[in-house]
């Protein structure tokens, strides 16, 4: 699961007198005289949402910086942080999407890359995208508690997977406390999301590829194949500069350059009720430019080979 840490909105003074009219000077001496820490966070929060008509980020986002102002710090001395909880209702079993986080094979499938998982109390999950936690407990269909220890983190944080029966589906909850700022809370939040939207996209079935239109979940699916698929070319790119015979090298900047543009058209569109083919103009057209982009490219390599096409390796083999 990739995470970046960014607000939705910038925090300062004038972002927050522009967002609700008050600056956050302002707003602690409105809360100050309204009752102080001593009404609680929540209250804080509701108190300004509902009297003073101000969005929810912006409400939590003042309280949790009053907190950090009037000294109101958790017992270890760091503020009491942001509180998150990304819910998605899941067309299964609690048993089933439970599963879905038991092993690393089922978290390869839509959390993120080459995980390894000792799944137990005491065990820890990692992939290679970085995320890192200490398992603390798993209770079987109900609840996984852990402490997230990505790189990057203020500090490790808590939480807490639940899975709850609703009907025939199942609602999955990740609640996530002490994030100490709005950046993580923000990142984490969008990341989890984007993961419970992939773990929903995994349970379509073959057949939604018959429909006339991508279901929410087949499509946030190909979207997320497509994006993961981009990246890999990306890595990639400088290969066709780095392969010695001229011929291979050229077919495969035009590859990699169809490639693109087709990842791009996966990204954004269904393709079940939306275009995205091209004809054979088309494909000779960005054939075409990828050979000139690659010929390009090797005009600019650094001397030395990377590899050789068969002939080539024959012929300096005999």
């Amino acid at each position: 699961m990739k995470v970046e840490r960014k607000a939705d909105h910038a925090v300062s003074e004038t972002s927050c007198k522009e967002a609700t009219g008050k600056s956050l000077a302002d707003w602690f001496k409105a809360l100050d005289k309204h009752g102080g820490i001593e009404l609680g966070r929540r209250n804080l929060s509701k108190w300004i949402e509902h009297e003073h008509k101000v969005e929810l980020w912006w409400s939590t986002t003042i309280v949790n910086e009053y907190e950090i102002a009037r000294g109101d710090l958790a017992k270890d001395g760091k503020p009491k942080g942001y509180s998150i909880c990304p819910t998605k209702s899941i067309k299964a079993s609690p048993k089933k999407c439970y599963e879905a986080f038991a092993t690393a094979k089922a978290l390869n499938d839509w959390f993120g890359p080459r995980h390894d998982l000792d799944f137990r109390d005491g065990g820890h999950w990692r992939n290679a995208d970085g995320n890192r936690a200490s398992i603390k407990k798993v209770n079987a269909g109900k609840n996984i508690r852990l402490i997230a220890e990505d790189e990057g983190l203020t500090l490790p944080t808590p939480v807490e997977i639940k899975f709850t029966p609703n009907g025939a589906n199942c609602t999955v909850m990740i609640a996530i406390e002490r994030l100490q700022t709005r950046a993580e809370a923000d990142g984490y939040r969008r990341a989890w999301s984007a993961a419970l939207d992939a773990l929903k996209a995994a349970g379509s079935s073959v057949e939604a590829l018959e429909a006339p239109r991508a279901t929410p979940q087949l499509l946030a699916c190909l979207h997320g194949l497509a994006g993961r698929t981009g990246i890999m070319l990306e890595q990639g790119s400088m290969l066709p500069a780095q392969i010695n015979d001229r011929r291979l090298s050229l077919e495969i900047s035009a590859i990699v350059t169809l490639a693109r543009h087709f990842v791009q058209l996966l990204r954004t569109r269904d393709p079940l009720s939306e275009n995205v083919r091209l004809g054979k103009l088309g494909v000779a057209a960005f054939g075409a430019l990828g050979a000139a982009k690659g010929l390009f490219g090797r005009l600019g390599r650094a001397p030395g080979t990377v590899t050789r096409s068969p002939a080539d390796e024959r012929r300096h083999t005999h």
